[in-house]
Order: C-alpha cells, then structure tokens, then sequence
C-alpha cells in the first residue's frame, strides 16, 4: 500500500499529540535564552571560511541528481526518524536499518535488506514484532559475537498518560535480527537519540541515550548503560550533572586525546571528555569540559569530523518556543513537502553552526540560510580530501508554519563550509536523519595508517570520516582480533581491549570509498537514497 499524499498527511496529526506533547517541550525548553547570568548575549558572530579559496570541485556539479534513486514504499502514514548503515545479514553489504513511529503512533523497526548491487526494495525486507514511538538508532557489535545488533531510543510518551519511553536492543542471532529487543532498560524517559561508544576504554560498546523528557515532561540528565561481558546494565551507570532536554549525541575523540568524548546535542552542546584516572582507570566526569556560547536555539542533531587543524562539530538548531512550535493544538499551514507555505513571519532563523572546542566556544562558522534543523553529517563528497556537510531541515520555518525543505551539501573550506549550499535535491521532504556508505562497494580503495603511541590511551582514530571495512589491525607486528577493539560500522574509530602504552606501534589496514551515496529519512513521505554517479556506476 502506497503512503497518502503530503496534502493528505497534514490532516492525519492527532490532536492530543500537537496538543500535549510538542508544545509542552517547546514551554519547558522556550526559554532558553533566559539565562540566569546577567548580560550573557548571544554568540559572537563567527569567522567565516569563505575568504578562503573554493575548491576547484566547486566549478563542477557534485555527482548526485536532483531527485532520489531509491524511494521506500513501506505502508501508509509511515513517520521514519533513526537509521543505521550495517551488514545486518553477513553478505559483505550494509543495509538500510530504520526506526519508525516518531512521536506520531507506534510502529515497528524495519531493514532493507542490499542486494548486493546497492540496491534494496521498496518495502521493507524485516519488520520487528513489537511497536514503539521509536526515534533514533544506533549499530554495532554490543554482545561482541561478530554480528552486528541494533539499539534504538523510544521517544515522547503517549499524550494523556505518564508513560515514558527507554533504549532498547534487538540481537543479531546469526545474520538475522530476533523479533523483539532482547534488552530494555529499567529507567524511563522520552528519548530521541542514542549511540554506541566505549565511555570507559574496555573495548565494548556502551549505549548512551539522550532525554528529551522525564515525567511531566521536566528535563532529565542524559545517561550511558555500561556494557559488562556483552551485556547492558538495566539501570545506568553514569548520568550527567547537567539536567535539561536532549536530543542528537556521538561519541568521538574531540579533543584528540586517545579517550572517547561524549557531545550531546542539548543547550549549549556540552561535550564530556574521557579522562584517564589514577590506576588506568576510564571515565566520563559528570560535567562537561566545554559548553558553546549561550544561545535561544535548541540544538537537535550533531556530528563530529576533522574540519581544519582539529576535530570540530556540526549542530542543526531548532526553534523551541517560537512561532507555531509554542502553539498548542495550532494546525498546519502548510502541506509536509510543500515547502514555504506558512513562511513568513514565523520563519525560523535557525542555522547550521560548526565549532572548534579547542579554540572558542562560539560558532567558527555559521550557514546564511535559515530553516528549523535536522540531520547532519560530514563526509568528503566533493572528491577534494576536505570534508563537506550534508543537511537536512524540516522546514523553513518552526511547525505547523511550514514543513518540507530540500536536503543541501555546504562545501568544506577547511575549518568552515560555503556559507550557502553548492547542492541542494530538488524534492522537499521533512527531514530526519542523514547517513552515507558507498552501498554497492563498488569504488572501493584500500589504505594503511600507522599509529606510534606517545601516551597511555585507549582509542586510535583514522584520518578518513567514513570507513567501509577494518580489515586488519596490527599491534607491534601482532595481529589484534575483533574480539579485542571495539568501533562502529562505517565510523573512523577504534578502541583497544588491552590499554595501548608509549611505545607501541598500531597499524590498520581498512578500505573506504570515494563514491559516497547519500541515505535519508524523512517523517513525511517516502525514504530516499541519492545515489553516487560516475561514468564507472
């Protein structure tokens, strides 16, 4: 069955739903801005990169056309928001991993199975058993059996009651995901956004999981679930000083220390950085080591890569608590995918921001276009070794003005991007998440990074952003079993079991592609993947 039109989707929001759970977050978290200290002012404008030299790739078209190559055709009144890239089924080929329910209604987990080619039907290949709001997702080996398991977050409650959502688990048994998650957690909340890292340099993937709301919609500490032998905590073993509303977080060694960091997409993008205690012992203080400048956005989601001299975040913001976003049970406006009808005076003036936590806490750089953010991510998609960010919105202006925005690439300039995006997709959607793989593995190129440890650390991090496969790692000549690190499907870093120590010599031998396609998710209509073209594809 096909998905009513986007006219017909904007009469399908249940009152109850735009009457007590969105507006409710949009008055906890509208002022925001309101800060307690006395003559705190907004960020500093920031240095932009368009001084810089453009890229001569930016003469040229970027190799991606206008409309989507593959479209999901999964049901009706479908409302998508996480996704994963990961071998689910042990062919040597990611699939397409989505959660499905949103803040809408409840709806199962679905793959997509590749069929080797990098291509996938259009309805989905598994369903999960059971149904949740489910939001965000995040894969890799959590059980460490060589299979790769899926963990998603459960979002807001169900309007007119006290139930709260969790993070949760499904298994990989043998190529093949089990029905229903074999692990949820104990504690609930509403949360939006999960991810897998090793907080405490063990080797295995802890899950952290951001709170977008507690009970009576009050702010929550964000959280991580240690994993013991392969197993997760049912309660958490660490929560953040910090209380407030959460949504994106990744794990990534931003400060370029050897230990997993943790950023966490809630007012003022704290970052939490490992330290290495008295005794070897890896840990994640409570509060955070940096905070951006105080700003009236709500940042949503974030992602982490190499921009200039040292690691730098992307943010997308939202408008929390203005315009149509304050306005309990207010219609829509505008039809999802329609674009700007409903702009105006309430358009949103939230914009893309990147920052540099080992220079400033305000933006380095920040986008000209405005429009109430979604999914972000950085990727070398332009051929020139710099790396490019891919973006998403829901729509120009904060819900229900308008919904739908066309998906746009900004030009890496080093430590920026172009101020206005060099590409942008010709079919507007309200986007969520964004994520890239070359899905057919059909430019793939092999590389070989040496790593000579100076200090105790636990994790090494490869200079390219997205890896298609470690093949093999190699510790002072000695080959280190899969067992023995921990990292994620398609991300560039790598956690030892056993501490490295001054002295050692690490050698990783991976293979990653120059031919990238471009994986979204969208709340309003189908899922699109923006296939690579090259004269040899």
């Amino acid at each position: 069955m096909h998905r009513r039109s986007r006219a017909a989707r904007a009469s399908t929001i249940p009152a109850a739903w735009a009457a007590a759970v969105w507006p409710a977050l949009a008055a906890a978290v509208g002022c925001l801005g309101c800060t307690s200290q006395a003559g705190v002012a907004s960020p500093p404008e920031p240095v932009h990169s368009d001084a810089q030299a453009l890229s001569p790739f930016v003469a040229r078209p970027l190799p991606y056309a206008a409309e989507p190559g593959w479209r999901s055709r999964d049901g009706e009144d479908v409302y998508s928001m996480g996704l994963g890239l990961a071998d689910i089924d042990g062919d040597g080929f990611k699939d397409i991993v989505v959660a499905n329910g949103n803040d809408m209604t409840k709806q199962p987990i679905v793959v997509y199975y590749n069929d080797g080619t990098g291509r996938f039907p259009p309805e989905p290949s598994w369903s999960s058993a059971d149904a949740d709001y489910n939001t965000g997702v995040a894969v890799g080996d959590i059980d460490r059996d060589g299979w790769v398991d899926v963990a998603v977050s459960v979002g807001p409650r169900e309007p007119g009651t006290v139930k709260l959502g969790h993070v949760k688990v499904y298994r990989n048994r043998g190529g093949a995901l089990e029905p229903t998650p074999g692990y949820r957690s104990a504690d609930g909340y509403a949360s939006v956004g999960c991810a897998l890292g090793d907080a405490d340099g063990d080797g295995d993937l802890d899950l952290a999981a951001s709170v977008a709301l507690e009970e009576w919609y009050s702010p929550g500490p964000a959280r991580i679930y240690e994993n013991v032998g392969g197993a997760l905590s049912p309660l958490p073993s660490w929560k953040s000083a910090r209380v407030d509303h959460s949504f994106g977080m990744e794990f990534a060694d931003i400060d370029e220390d050897g230990l997993l960091d943790l950023a966490v997409a809630m007012p003022g993008v704290p970052i939490f950085r490992g330290v290495l205690r008295d005794g070897g012992v890896i840990s994640l203080p409570r509060e955070p080591a940096w905070t951006a400048s105080e700003s009236i956005q709500v940042p949503m989601f974030l992602d982490a890569g190499r921009l200039g001299a040292s690691t730098g975040l992307v943010v997308s913001y939202s408008d929390f608590g203005a315009g149509g976003a304050r306005a309990g049970g207010a219609r829509r406006s505008g039809a999802p995918g329609r674009g700007a009808a409903g702009a105006g005076a309430g358009a949103s003036s939230t914009r893309f921001e990147a920052y540099a936590p080992e220079r400033q806490r305000g933006p380095t750089w920040r986008s000209a276009s405005a429009g109430w953010g979604a999914g972000v991510a950085l990727a070398d998609v332009s051929g020139d070794g710099v790396l490019d960010l891919i973006a998403g919105r829901w729509g120009p202006a904060p819900p229900p003005n308008a919904l739908g925005a066309p998906l746009q690439i900004y030009l890496g300039l080093g430590g920026g991007f172009t101020r206005e995006p060099v590409w942008s997709s010709a079919t507007m959607t309200v986007q969520e998440t964004i994520a890239l793989a070359d899905l057919g593995r059909e430019a793939l190129q092999s590389a070989t990074e040496t790593f000579r440890i100076e200090r105790e650390q636990a994790v090494i991090t490869l200079s390219r952003p997205v890896i298609e496969q470690i093949d093999e790692i190699r510790r002072n000549g000695a080959p280190v079993a899969p067992r023995d690190v921990a990292s994620l499907p398609g991300g560039s870093w790598v956690s030892f079991a056993q501490r490295l120590r001054p002295g050692d010599e690490v050698e990783v031998r991976y293979s990653y592609s120059t031919e990238l396609d471009i994986v979204e998710t969208n709340w309003d209509t189908s899922n699109f993947i923006y296939y690579y073209r090259s004269s040899s594809r």
